[in-house]
């Protein structure tokens, strides 16, 4: 059992629920919409989307950013793209390392559901300082998803297409809108275990929250590049950019 992100198990574990060829092919969609210059991905880990997108085509001006060397040195040997290594949290410098001055800024894994509210709205703030006149995109677990999640002490089992067993537990903390949530994925022998803290941020929250931080919010759609619950989608993608008025 290992709980290192930065290699093969990652790769087949985290691919198996987010099918990146559909998210490139959903992004794309959006990037042609919008006649966008460059596509950034923040959190890129080791690049599968990048890669994916590189394989997709339609993009110019790939970005990769993320906090971790280790999952970048992954990174570098299956995408041309660029790549930077900024903290997550702080990505006040990033303005001036990025040379793409309408970019479709992408921000998976709902990764904002991860963070504190106050943190999440300081990072909400800082990726509104480097849109410029571009377009956000980011993942929320919709309001089913999360309802299972925050119920208390849940534990299931299941098997994902790609034979990849997926076991999750989630357990109370000490906010009721706060839970910790223990995945641990198991292929060819090999476990990884991933370890995170979900707090409960509903979509109509999210959209309000968005504009108080200075976007406007252009639609919310079904996550349907993820690998769905009993056929239902369990994620939101929701597109902004910046509120100019």
């Amino acid at each position: 059992m290992t709980d290192d992100f930065s290699g093969s198990v990652y790769d087949q574990t985290f691919g198996s629920i987010l099918h990146y060829q559909d998210l490139a092919r959903t992004l794309k969609t959006i990037f042609l919409e919008f006649a966008l210059g460059g596509f950034v991905d923040l959190a890129c880990g080791t690049g599968l989307l990048l890669a994916a997108a590189e394989a997709e085509g339609g993009f110019v001006h790939l970005v990769g950013i993320d906090h971790d060397p280790a999952q970048l040195a992954v990174a570098k040997t299956r995408t041309s793209s660029e790549l930077l290594t900024f903290d997550l949290h702080d990505l006040r410098k990033v303005r001036n390392s990025l040379q793409v001055e309408t970019p479709l800024i992408h921000l998976g894994f709902c990764f904002l559901n991860t963070l504190q509210p106050d943190i999440r709205v300081s990072l909400l703030r800082q990726i509104r300082g480097i849109l410029e006149n571009g377009v956000f995109v980011f993942e929320i677990q919709n309001e089913f998803h999360q309802n299972t999640f925050f119920r208390n002490w849940i534990w299931y089992h299941s098997v994902l297409k790609n034979g990849v067993e997926m076991d999750s537990m989630s357990s109370p903390l000490f906010r009721p809108a706060t839970r910790r949530l223990r995945m641990r994925f198991s292929t060819d022998g090999k476990a990884l275990v991933s370890r995170s803290q979900m707090y409960r941020w509903t979509l109509d929250h999210c959209l309000s929250q968005c504009q108080q931080c200075g976007f406007q919010v252009i639609r919310a759609q079904p996550a349907l590049y993820r690998e769905l619950d009993h056929g239902v989608p369990t994620h939101w993608l929701v597109v902004c950019r910046k509120d100019l008025a």
